[in-house]
């Protein structure tokens, strides 16, 4: 069944997919376009429209008059996306998404646009996010993610709670909310057919409540504008039930990959959606998890003299936290990819919370969402009301055990492979039968360890500097061998970054704790919400802040092998394994000594530079990081541009960087007149 989805999707890309851009669009462009989507985007919109041309591209503004189906003119400049460690290349982004080109909206120029008056799907989503904006801020954030698959409204605290839970797959449209919601009208319709006269027209009254309930899951599907995971479900749902009206038992684990490669045929780019995966490593999870559990965990223990609603309430929990654990077993390497750690009480949580959302907020915000587009001044009393009780439910305190791996996520996973592939060989090959049981498990267990200690051992030995490019905080890492240190400087009024990229792509590296946080400008480190924040995610041996500088004169940051000195307001020289780097607001030059390159971190003047052989980059032209790596004669500079041509260097990220010509720079120690090898 795999081997035939991968041939459904090579089929699809084969006849789709074009390896060149007809279209090359300038950095400022006027173009001409039809509005197919309208959707908030945190503090903006996010616009996916149709060029004259042909080409689908999307792009972002604070403007709130863009409608769907209007023709429009208007003035866009290409989005350049900063690149930084386990993120994806620009060209990568587009192809998944489906796009030619992301933009963003050149706010100040003129915007012609002609409306047309026609009936569409996303014409009834629109109004529906009108309708939202006169919503609480809860009460809009609820409504959006449950309803229109838009989950980035719903305010940060509340997103955070869910996620530390391991329930924020719960927010995002799926086949979850749209099983729930087949799932009710199917019982319900089920109910009242009993007295309707179908039952003698030959069909089964639940192939009858099936067909009658799938506009039920229809209208999910077209309210989430047509997203891959509810996408995926209703398609699994239409071929459930033609498999039922055809009288063939066809498993389902069947009828799943059939619904991949029917849709991968269509459209390749699906393999790559995240949303996509998850749907579809969730519901294979479900599916096997029924299996085995009535397969082989029926017959217990307590099918004995216990009373029958004791047994169907054990019943229930242990197939519950069965099937949930499953789940989450199958779902957690694209977790940990996303956020660089997992929630372990996940299995617990679904049991508890599961009810709450299948019989409260899902069917309940889409039945206001039905009210809405009737009558809204009914709908906005009763969403309000959704939200109070939501707001309630919050407060119960559900497990919040987080891991986060020690290693780099792309190593664990590498190691986790390995140990997969392992128990495989030792447990299924013939000349291993006659190893016992327990002798296998101990030497799985061995292998298993000694493998994940010397990935360690090989990390641990890694001494690197990683700038990473971001917009409104700058940032730079020091690991020397286990230990790392931050140096972070940030704007108070933007802390998006800081929680949404630069705690995750820590957390990826596999930094649990920080022996030295230096925090620069912005919010002072003595608000103590600032420092239950990072404590909140990474344990913090010792903080730095400006305040401590002017305290203590004589104050040695991190330490004497890795030093921070301050020179002038707010320019610091950073030595590190000969490495002479400057951070500062100005263009402040620092004299180095002859065996030692010299580095300038500021946002105007150079980044990196080499006291003989001159300038390499500049500031204002980096869009990716950079890395910096001490050696014993030499440093090696390379960028993430650079580095991500290498598979190599991809995939056994940091522990390889290839050392080519054309792919990084290496400067000497010992002798900086000779030239560059």
């Amino acid at each position: 069944m795999i081997l035939l989805t991968f041939c459904f999707y090579a089929l699809g890309l084969g006849v789709y997919y074009k390896p060149h851009r007809e279209t090359q669009y300038n950095s400022t462009q006027s173009l001409s376009f039809t509005i197919i989507r309208v959707e908030p985007y945190y503090q903006q919109y996010r616009i996916r429209a149709l060029t004259s041309s042909f080409e689908e591209i999307e792009f972002t503004t604070f403007r709130g008059t863009f409608k769907p189906l209007q023709t429009c003119s208007a003035t866009l400049r290409v989005k350049e996306r900063e690149l930084n460690p386990y993120s994806l290349t620009k060209e990568e982004r587009l192809f998944l998404r489906g796009i030619a080109e992301e933009f963003k909206l050149e706010e100040g120029a003129p915007v012609y646009c002609i409306e047309k008056q026609a009936f569409s799907t996303e014409g009834l989503r629109f109004r529906l996010f009108q309708f939202s904006k006169e919503l609480s801020p809860l009460a809009e954030g609820l409504f959006q993610a449950l309803v229109l698959g838009v989950e980035t409204q719903l305010p940060k605290e509340y997103l955070e709670t869910l996620r530390s839970q391991g329930l924020y797959h719960q927010l995002a449209i799926s086949g979850f909310n749209l099983a729930v919601l087949y799932g009710l009208l199917y019982k319900v319709t089920k109910f009242f057919l009993k007295f309707t006269p179908l039952l003698s027209l030959g069909l089964p009254l639940q192939l009858w409540a099936g067909f009658l309930a799938l506009p039920g899951a229809g209208i999910v599907l077209i309210l989430s504008g047509l997203q891959p995971p509810a996408l995926r479900a209703f398609l699994f749902l239409c071929l459930l039930l033609l498999g039922k009206l055809l009288f063939r038992h066809t498993p389902s684990l069947l009828v799943l990959f059939l619904t991949a490669d029917i849709l991968l045929l269509c459209s390749p780019t699906l393999i790559g959606n995240f949303s996509f995966q998850l749907s579809f490593m969730a519901t294979l999870g479900l599916l096997w998890g029924d299996s085995l559990f009535r397969s082989n965990l029926r017959s217990l223990p307590y099918y004995g003299e216990l009373p029958k609603y004791l047994q169907g309430l054990i019943f229930a929990i242990s197939y519950g936290l069965t099937v949930s654990t499953i789940i989450s077993l199958f779902t957690f390497p694209l977790l940990l990819l996303m956020a660089g750690e997992i929630s372990l009480a996940t299995p617990i949580n679904n049991l508890i919370a599961t009810p709450f959302w299948s019989l409260v907020f899902i069917p309940g915000t889409i039945f206001i969402a039905l009210i809405a587009l009737v009558y809204p001044p009914i709908a906005k009393p009763l969403m309000e009301f959704l939200a109070e009780l939501f707001s309630h439910y919050m407060k119960i305190p559900l497990f919040t055990w987080q891991y986060s791996p020690p290693l780099p996520v792309n190593l664990f996973l590498l190691w986790g492979l390995i140990v997969i592939l392992l128990g495989f060989f030792l447990f299924k090959l013939p000349s291993l039968k006659g190893l016992k049981g327990l002798y296998k498990v101990a030497l799985w267990f061995g292998i298993s360890w000694l493998t994940f200690a010397g990935l360690k051992t090989l990390y641990d030995r890694v001494n690197i500097i990683i700038v990473p490019k971001y917009k409104t905080l700058r940032a730079i890492l020091l690991k020397e061998g286990k230990e790392f240190y931050l140096i972070v400087s940030e704007n108070k009024y933007f802390s998006t970054e800081r929680e949404f990229k630069l705690f995750p792509l820590l957390k990826k590296l596999g930094i649990r704790s920080l022996e030295g946080l230096f925090h620069l400008g912005g919010e002072s480190l003595e608000e103590r919400a600032l420092k239950e924040r990072w404590l909140r995610h990474f344990e913090v041996r010792n903080f730095y802040s400006l305040r401590d500088l002017e305290l203590w004169a004589d104050l040695k940051i991190f330490k004497p092998a890795l030093e921070v000195i301050p020179l002038t307001g707010e320019s610091f020289l950073i030595e590190f394994k000969g490495l002479t780097l400057i951070w500062g607001e100005k263009n402040y030059k620092y004299q180095a000594s002859k065996i030692e390159g010299e580095i300038l971190i500021h946002p105007s003047g150079k980044i990196l530079r080499d006291k003989i052989r001159g300038e390499i980059i500049l500031e204002r032209e980096r869009k990716a990081s950079f890395y910096l790596l001490p050696k014993d004669t030499y440093y090696l500079y390379l960028d993430e541009v650079e580095r991500q041509k290498s598979f190599l260097s991809r995939f056994l990220f940091p522990l390889y960087f290839v050392e080519k010509e054309n792919l990084n720079k290496r400067f000497l120690f010992s002798d900086p007149y000779e030239k560059s090898l």
